[in-house]
């Protein structure tokens, strides 16, 4: 399906302004990932589907004339959503350096709850086609890998059980069905570990070759074989002029949310709404108990009934789907806010935050909000604020015994001195 020149235009000004955040916020790596992310995103989703017409999808249903309204209004959604993020983010912000706090008893502890889950957080049944297999918990370690980087000391030993901890999640994620996860904890090493490297002309090389093989996964886990060499991934990308299918397929069940809205009415929205925001606190579990429908909160699920889609969801969509532009420009208001805001805090907490912020972008950026909410500032605070206690009290008992050493030194010393 082809555009007008207005579409296409408003496509190119999207890539733009992505590229100017991009190139402004250069020297903090964190804006810098975050600015890099969402621009691959959006270039994939303008080039894919309205500069380049369509590469990845073709043609289906929802380009025909009686549903092909819903493409420009798909990428309107998206370039007020950008403009917002423009606006808050536009002048330039300073990276405040994390200083570790190395404990070797917190160290060791986050390291047990990092091989549990990475023992018991899978299914490791036989399966013939895709399926996501690890759980929950399992996508939320980088949680604990951020905090096992805090309190890691500069132990040779320790650095190297933590990066093979890393290489077997990594591994673990791409042979059963993940590769979000696996991003997620190599851009908590990146940050936690090796901060002096995020530069551009460091990171975009690897970018791309990171995506040629994140190709080959996605290849792997169709069929669980692989028969293509890296060159035909390679001209299938050049091909492609580079366009991530992934972002694309998130943003056709964007479309999908538009579309499921022409058939919900406002309170099953609303309804959506409630169970996003109640998940948030107590997530999915507890709404049986407290007779709360929390699955209502799965917009791509609900959209499914109306037109098929491969799952996840431009972040821009959920806001819509629940309460239409006003939704769009409330909630991307309060989200880039809320970015704003905590990039420029002091805080230890803050500054941490806003790394697994960074690490989780493309999670909330193209699958859920929700991981933009829960992971950083519902979960993560709880934990750093456990661990941070327990850090406490070990110095505290510590200082207490080494006053009591040194009292016990100086009253030997006293006993000398008498005789």
């Amino acid at each position: 399906m082809e555009y007008d020149f207005f579409t296409v235009f408003i496509a190119w000004v999207i890539i733009c302004m992505d590229l100017f955040l991009f190139l402004k916020n250069k020297d903090n790596p964190l804006l810098l990932l975050i600015n890099l992310f969402i621009l691959y995103f959006n270039y994939s989703i303008c080039m894919g589907e309205y500069i380049a017409h369509n590469l990845v999808i073709e043609n289906n249903d929802l380009y025909s004339k009686a549903f092909g309204n819903l493409y420009q209004k798909g990428l309107f959604l998206l370039f007020l959503f950008d403009v917002v993020r423009f606006y808050f983010m536009k002048n330039k912000i300073e990276y405040k350096k994390i200083e570790r706090k190395p404990n070797n008893i917190i160290y060791f502890i986050l390291l047990s709850s990092i091989i549990y889950i990475g023992i018991f957080q899978i299914d490791r049944s036989m399966s013939f086609t895709y399926e996501v297999k690890i759980s929950t918990l399992y996508e939320y370690s980088y949680l604990f890998f951020i905090l096992l980087l805090y309190y890691q000391d500069d132990s040779k030993s320790k650095k190297v059980i933590t990066h093979l901890m890393a290489f077997v999640f990594i591994i673990q994620d791409v042979i059963f069905g993940g590769r979000i996860t696996s991003i997620q904890i190599i851009l908590a090493f990146a940050i936690m570990e090796y901060t002096h490297l995020l530069k551009i002309k460091y990171i975009i090389a690897p970018f791309f070759i990171f995506q040629i093989l994140f190709m080959a996964v996605g290849v792997y886990r169709a069929t669980y074989t692989f028969d293509s060499s890296l060159g035909a991934l390679i001209d299938i990308a050049s091909t492609n002029l580079f366009v991530l299918d992934t972002a694309v397929y998130a943003y056709f069940s964007s479309i999908g949310h538009l579309y499921a809205t022409t058939f919900v009415d406002a309170g099953m929205r609303f309804s959506s709404l409630f169970a996003f925001l109640f998940s948030l606190v107590l997530g999915g579990s507890v709404g049986s108990s407290l007779n709360i429908d929390t699955s209502l909160a799965a917009v791509t699920d609900l959209s499914s009934d109306y037109h098929w889609n491969a799952g996840g969801g431009v972040m821009f969509s959920y806001y819509y789907f629940w309460l239409g532009y006003f939704g769009v420009v409330l909630f991307s208001t309060s989200t880039f806010f809320i970015v704003k805001k905590i990039f420029n805090s002091e805080h230890t907490l803050s500054s941490i935050i806003c790394v697994c912020i960074t690490v989780a972008v493309a999670r909330w950026y193209l699958y859920n909000p929700t991981a933009f909410y829960r992971g950083p500032f519902i979960i993560f605070p709880i934990l750093f604020l456990i661990f941070k206690k327990l850090d406490d009290q070990l110095n505290q008992f510590t200082e207490e015994n080494e006053g009591l050493s040194s009292d016990d030194n100086e009253e030997e010393s006293n006993e000398l001195f008498k005789e």
